[in-house]
Parts: C-alpha cells; sequence; structure tokens
C-alpha cells in the first residue's frame, strides 16, 4: 500500500513538473502556491564559488619557498609573475601572511598598475589561452584577490578599489595606515558613521 502511493506521488509530481516546464504560466494561474512548490523541486540553487579549497594546501617545501620568492622580489630580484602570484596565493590561502608578504603585495599593486591604480573593479590575466575556469579565489590583500586552480595555475589577477580603501580605513584604526590620527577613539565616528562628531 504505501509503495502504491510512492509511485503515486512521484507520478503526481512528474506531471507538474513537466506542466510546468511547459506551460508555467497556466501552472501559476491554477495555483500560486502549487507553482512555488514544484518550482523549487526543479530548481536548484547555484553552486557558490569557492573562496577556498583544501586540495590547495600546499606542503611546508612549498611554503617556505614561496616565502623565499617573496623575500628576492622584496630585494629587486626579478621573478616570472606567475611563480610571485603563486608564491602569494600559497601564503594567503595558509595564513601565513606577515609584514614581508603586505610590502610585497604593495610593491605588486604598483608594478600592475603603473599609472595608479583603477578606479574601478579591474581584472588582469595571468595565464592566456584555453582555461576550464578557477576553482578557487584566493584573497591576497583585502581588494586584491586571484583565481586559481588546484594544480595552482594562477588565471587573473582581480583588484577592486572600494575594499582596498575600506582596507586602508581599517587599518587607520589600528595605526598602520598613513593617517596622521591612528587613534581609535578620536576617529571612531568617523570610520563607523562616515563622519566626526
Amino acid at each position: 500500500m504505501a509503495q502504491a502511493q510512492t509511485k503515486a506521488i512521484k507520478r503526481i509530481i512528474a506531471i507538474l513538473e513537466e506542466k510546468l516546464r511547459r506551460n508555467p504560466v497556466s501552472l501559476r494561474k491554477f495555483s500560486p502556491e502549487l507553482f512555488t512548490l514544484v518550482a523549487s523541486l526543479i530548481k536548484k540553487p547555484k553552486p557558490r564559488q569557492k573562496r577556498y579549497s583544501s586540495t590547495l594546501a600546499p606542503g611546508s617545501q612549498e611554503i617556505e619557498r614561496s616565502r623565499a620568492i617573496i623575500k628576492a622580489y622584496l630585494e629587486g630580484k626579478q621573478n616570472q609573475r606567475p611563480n610571485l602570484i603563486k608564491a602569494f596565493a600559497m601564503l594567503a590561502c595558509n595564513n601565513k601572511r606577515d609584514d614581508e608578504f603586505y610590502a610585497a603585495a604593495e610593491k605588486l599593486l604598483a608594478q600592475l598598475w603603473p599609472k595608479g591604480l583603477p578606479k574601478k573593479k579591474g581584472r588582469k590575466a595571468i595565464r592566456k589561452g584555453k582555461r576550464r575556469g578557477e576553482d578557487a579565489i584566493v584573497s591576497l590583500i583585502l581588494g586584491l584577490e586571484v583565481g586559481v586552480t588546484t594544480g595552482w595555475d594562477i588565471y587573473w589577477i582581480e583588484f577592486d578599489p572600494e575594499k582596498y580603501e575600506k582596507r586602508k580605513r581599517m587599518l587607520s584604526v589600528i595605526g598602520m595606515g598613513d593617517d596622521p590620527d591612528p587613534d581609535a577613539s578620536v576617529r571612531h565616528d568617523e570610520l563607523l558613521y562616515g563622519r566626526n562628531k
């Protein structure tokens, strides 16, 4: 008895799904509640893009190699841009950011956009040709992200000026920005509400 009811319910759902696909307007007119229910059964939510993937976790040798690449970059030794950005991504993925990392990230921004940082969100291709898409988006610093695959191929780097400015404002609160008055209590209302009291 229970199997017959289950089969009947599945058949009803299949008929309603087919009706929705063929003529959604008539199903909506007939019963908005039924339309919503059937539509929720059919439409699957789009998968969200991963912000971090555990398959991207490099070993300690790769992390040390990445640190060495960034240190050499700060000392003025040129490195191929994809390898440099890969080093940034590996360290950022593992929360191994330090003062050298941030200094090198600022230097990289200046090199990527030598005429000044863009006013609009912009993306630069790092690897050209056929691509299957990124597997993860890694945030190097707030406002600077890269798209990487599980094989650590870097496809693009993106700068978001709004997020970058937000980062600068947040750093000014703790005294790390170029703010002449970094005291958080003095700047509290301006930072929180966008005005001075």
